[in-house]
């Protein structure tokens, strides 16, 4: 192709062989006549772009005799390649407040677009690298501008996702090399950030989520029924539909659009179909969910599941290929107006929402069956202690392994020649997820002069957050979960190596077989407040008397130990929610540790304060136990835990495989009450179950409705002859009414409850003052203590 030639003409011409303008009219006008805003990026135009990356990337590939089997005249695929790898953005495009233009999700949408249009022309194989080649050219890792962190973690994701095309990522970077050179001013890079190897596996919990992402008459139940059956070989596939659940709404006879249309008009409905979409979300459990959005249903800041690995399938309407594939509504708007985008990637920036994003849906099976055929540790004392995993890298590639933020290691002290690291929670969380949850708590020690670090104490591992059995397990134990504060007490033995320097450093409890570090949950020694609250607990006796009921752990003298204990207080705490009436511990069992191996061990029924313990060999026993134990629960029986229970799932050798945590809904709803409205109204008003939860006896306290109740009696006890003189007189005072009902408002508000209308009320019950102010007050009066 003769590289002089006008690059208008050579633009139109090649567009016209693509997308011819009578056959695919919508497509080609869209392309032709888009052109970005003025930018830092590109200051040259669209087109120019198009036919500049085409003649580069057809140059590079020459070289190594890539992709130059010619498609049609004198195009081959890798111009073509170069022609076509931004065609997603003029149907993508976003303008923000700010009047500037976005493109997310452009690649993956000209990915698809390209596919569709392919299809029947080109071989699978080159359309395959082609589609995929438009897929990935917005990786982060065209320019090393990231952190080596997220560098990282993205080579872990993309080498999961890449099929095995040969030369891949060659091409890859010849598509990434003709892209930046040919804006304007040329986009300067040092190198790029791809490694020819993954450096570790990436994994979070083990399920996976796909996402379908994009309007109306996309395909995307079409793809969604395809993957269901491809991969069902993986584990069980959960579709969950949007319209399924919208028809659930519809009244007798409604058809799918016009109970549609009528959602759409009220903000009640909207909101009563989005709290219904988000309770299938929240119960969803399989190990493959497929989530089906639409339109004004996908908002970015909605995806969820962080804990899952997150596949996006990228849609474009079919109508903009074949004008008849969309018979109910041929003139499909792409995108919508009131649609958020598509979300962004982790191969593409950070922080992000999916983990990966692709508009190649027949890629997403290879990919699922890759994450599961992945080494997975058989059990929680298989996963490397993260001493094991700093002595064999670095700190940001043990970050990296990890989702974003999901670990924090810091120093925590530094003595003599030691530094002690602590692994906890990123600043602003409360929680960890994924194979952090192994770590939280965990105390690191290092020594300066030979920077090797090894395990100090071992924490609780946190349970996992979906509420799934283990796919294979051998027995279940199932203790209650006690809202109490977490106790991890380090046990060093007098004749370990760090008994000398730590009892030398630390003001800890010590007698005659060791030392021992009464620590929290994060902390290693006990806040002093926490520390008084320990010792009101343990109530006469002395650590060292309380201690020595547990000797039997401690007659190894080889190895660290961390006792886990649950502690429960009776003074009101703003931390928990479950109102205990005395003090009291529980004992949950011991961590053993080496720098080689750690192990768990629940506490054994005849130790002091065991944690109660129900075995079960199968899910259907545990399953018929944790329901029988809730409706004992919603009986009132006050040996029940109001959050729920732990199990603990165990194989065959006694290694502890999983700990997964069952809340009860009533628990979640206190915590949440926006979450689980319902729960949360029936647990209010229910006098069994309020009285257990501080937050709801702290409400009821609070809510002091008699100030309000005598205002309101003495404004009623005006004499009024009849309805008429009433009225004039409810409207002379209007003002004092308002105050009345602010001051409802604010009470009903803290119970998450919606006021009654006051004026309303005057006038419905006149002339009856203490049946007025029965009703006024009637759904606080379900849960304040009436005097």
């Amino acid at each position: 192709m003769d590289s002089s030639s006008d690059f208008v003409s050579e633009f139109k011409r090649v567009l016209s062989l693509i997308y011819p303008p009578y056959d695919f009219p919508d497509v080609y006008w869209r392309i032709f006549n888009f052109n970005w805003f003025p930018n830092p990026h590109h200051q040259e135009c669209f087109q120019k772009h198009c036919v500049d990356v085409a003649r580069r990337m057809d140059a590079l590939c020459r070289r190594d005799n890539l992709l130059q089997e010619i498609w049609k005249e004198d195009i081959t695929y890798a111009y073509l390649v170069g022609f076509l790898h931004d065609i997603g953005k003029p149907f993508v495009t976003r303008i923000n407040f700010f009047g500037q233009q976005g493109f997310r999700g452009q690649a993956q949408g000209g990915a698809h677009l390209v596919t569709l249009r392919f299809q029947d022309e080109i071989p699978k194989d080159v359309l395959l690298t082609m589609g995929v080649l438009i897929d990935c050219h917005m990786c982060c890792l065209r320019n090393l501008s990231f952190s080596s962190e997220h560098r990282l973690r993205v080579n872990a994701v993309l080498h999961m996702y890449l099929p095995p095309i040969p030369h891949l990522l060659s091409l890859l970077m010849c598509l990434h090399s003709a892209d930046q050179s040919s804006k304007q001013p040329p986009f300067q890079v040092e190198g790029s950030g791809y490694l020819y190897q993954a450096p570790f596996t990436f994994r979070k919990d083990r399920r996976v989520v796909i996402f379908l992402l994009g309007p109306m008459e996309s395909g995307k139940s079409k793809i969604a029924r395809a993957l269901t059956e491809e991969l069902a070989s993986c584990g069980s596939v959960l579709h969950l539909q949007r319209d399924e659940i919208l028809m659930t709404l519809a009244t007798k006879g409604e058809s799918y659009y016009s109970c549609y249309n009528r959602i759409r008009s009220y903000p009640a409905l909207k909101r009563q179909l989005q709290t219904l979409w988000q309770e299938r979300l929240d119960s969803a459990s399989a190990d493959i969910i497929l989530v089906d959005t639409c339109q004004t249903y996908f908002w970015s800041n909605m995806i969820g599941f962080e804990n899952c690995f997150r596949i996006g399938v990228y849609c474009v309407p079919f109508n903009l290929i074949d004008p008849v594939a969309n018979w109910r509504n041929p003139q499909i708007e792409f995108p919508p107006e009131k649609w958020s985008g598509y979300p962004s990637l982790l191969t593409e920036q950070c922080p992000w929402n999916l983990e990966v994003g692709t508009g190649l849906w027949n890629l997403v099976p290879s990919l699922v069956k890759r994450y599961f055929n992945q080494p997975w540790p058989e059990s929680l004392e298989h996963h490397p202690s993260l001493a094991t995993l700093w002595n064999e890298s670095f700190v940001s590639k043990i970050c990296a392994q990890f989702p974003f933020k999901g670990i924090h290691v810091e120093e925590e002290f530094s003595l003599m020649d030691h530094k002690v690291y602590r692994a906890t929670y990123t600043p602003g969380k409360a929680f960890t997820w994924g194979p952090t949850r192994f770590y939280r708590g965990e105390y690191l020690l290092q020594k300066e002069n030979t920077k090797m670090v090894y395990p100090l104490r071992s924490g609780l591992p946190t349970f996992t957050r979906h509420p799934t059995f283990a796919p294979t397990f051998d027995h279940v134990v199932v203790t209650p979960k006690f809202d109490g504060i977490l106790v991890n007490i380090l046990f060093i033995p007098l004749q370990h190596p760090y008994y000398k320097f730590l009892k030398t450093w630390f003001l800890g409890d010590w007698n005659e077989i060791g030392l021992f570090l009464v620590g929290s949950k994060q902390k290693l020694i006990m806040d002093n407040h926490l520390r008084k609250n320990f010792n009101m607990v343990m109530g006469s006796k002395s650590f060292d008397t309380y201690i020595r009921s547990y000797d039997s752990y401690f007659e190894d003298q080889d190895c660290l130990k961390t006792l886990h204990f649950e502690m429960m207080t009776e003074a009101d705490s703003k931390e928990l929610n479950v109102y205990y009436p005395e003090n009291f511990f529980k004992f949950i069992g011991c961590t053993t540790f080496t720098n080689d191996y750690r192990r768990f061990s629940l506490a054994k029924p005849s130790d002091a304060i065991a944690i109660p313990q129900k075995t079960f060999q199968t899910k259907e026993a545990c399953e018929a136990y944790l329901e029988e134990l809730h409706d004992q629960f919603l009986k009132g029986d006050t040996l029940c835990e109001p959050e729920g229970c732990v199990l603990y799932f165990w194989d065959a050798r006694g290694c502890l495989l999983d700990i997964v945590g069952k809340k009860f809904p009533e628990y979640l709803a206190v915590i949440n009450p926006n979450k689980y409205p319902k729960h949360y109204q029936e647990t209010l008003t229910n006098p069994l179950l309020a009285e257990r939860f501080q937050k709801i006896r702290k409400l009821k306290k609070d809510l002091d409705t008699s100030a309000l109740k005598k205002a309101i009696h003495e404004f009623l006890k005006k004499d009024t002859k009849d309805r008429k003189e009433f009225a004039l007189y409810v409207e002379e005072n209007r003002f004092k009414i308002q105050e009345f009902q602010t001051q409802l408002d604010e009470m009903t508000e803290k119970a998450r409850m919606k006021a009654r209308n006051i004026r309303q009320e005057l006038f419905l019950n006149y002339p009856y003052i203490q049946k007025t102010i029965a009703n006024i007050f009637r759904p606080l009066g379900e849960i304040v203590d009436e005097e």
